[in-house]
């Protein structure tokens, strides 16, 4: 079984605010195709190759993240692992069209509270038959686990006291839409998770044509950002 991760990355100036410094990392001729884009220019995302030994997918991933920050410095750039700094000083451009249409349903408001957060995604190879659904309740239960080693008590400089990323995330910007942002229950069957999640995908569409939108870029595995989600080859 091979398991992968994704690392999100603000991008701040040396003052701490948030700039659009992602094209300029991208672009280096260091980066080997593994720091990649994330929802906006202000971010980076930094992958390694799957690995099945937590060895090997520990040293390729500090490669990774060490080419990067050395990247960034050498911009005059800092990159910050979670919601560690302030507003934006300058307008923070989007990567893809479909951010217009979460834009008009998020509101902006809990859109710009959404330029504040950068996590860790772990990736895991999906099992067989019945052992994807046992993976999949086994990957729920570890979320209190997986919040831990994600998140961040601080926020625009200040010490929340609480887990603010999951905060943020799951009762902020997704209080209105449970099965896009939050956890859920228990799934009773494999059926049901994955039916539930089309409906989440479904629900989605229904507010991008409510809104105006076409839904053009989405599709029923990247509308869901919530703690668990099916992905094609993985559990994420």
């Amino acid at each position: 079984m091979l398991l992968g991760l994704e690392l999100e990355l603000q991008i701040a100036n040396k003052k701490g605010e948030l700039v659009n410094g992602a094209d300029q990392i991208i672009s280096d001729e260091r980066n080997k195709g593994n720091i990649i884009k994330e929802l906006s220019k202000s971010m980076i995302e930094i992958i390694a190759p799957p690995a099945s030994e937590l060895s090997d997918l520990e040293k390729n991933f500090r490669k990774e993240v060490s080419t990067a920050i050395q990247i960034a410095e050498d911009n005059g750039l800092v990159l910050y692992p979670s919601t560690t700094v302030g507003p934006e000083s300058n307008p923070i451009s989007n990567i893809n069209p479909r951010y217009a249409s979460k834009r008009s349903i998020l509101g902006d408001y809990k859109r710009n509270l959404e330029h504040h957060i950068a996590g860790t995604h772990v990736h895991v190879d999906k099992l067989e038959n019945e052992k994807l659904f046992n993976q999949y309740l086994i990957m729920n239960a570890m979320d209190p686990i997986f919040t831990l080693m994600s998140s961040t008590p601080f926020f625009l400089g200040n010490n929340t006291l609480k887990d603010y990323r999951v905060e943020l995330y799951r009762n902020k910007i997704f209080e209105d839409f449970p099965l896009q942002g939050q956890l859920l229950d228990y799934p009773k069957s494999l059926e049901e998770a994955h039916e539930r999640q089309e409906i989440t995908y479904n629900q989605w569409m229904d507010e991008c044509i409510k809104k105006g939108f076409t839904g053009e870029g989405y599709n029923i595995l990247n509308t869901c950002w919530g703690p668990l989600r099916f992905s094609k080859k993985t559990i994420e």
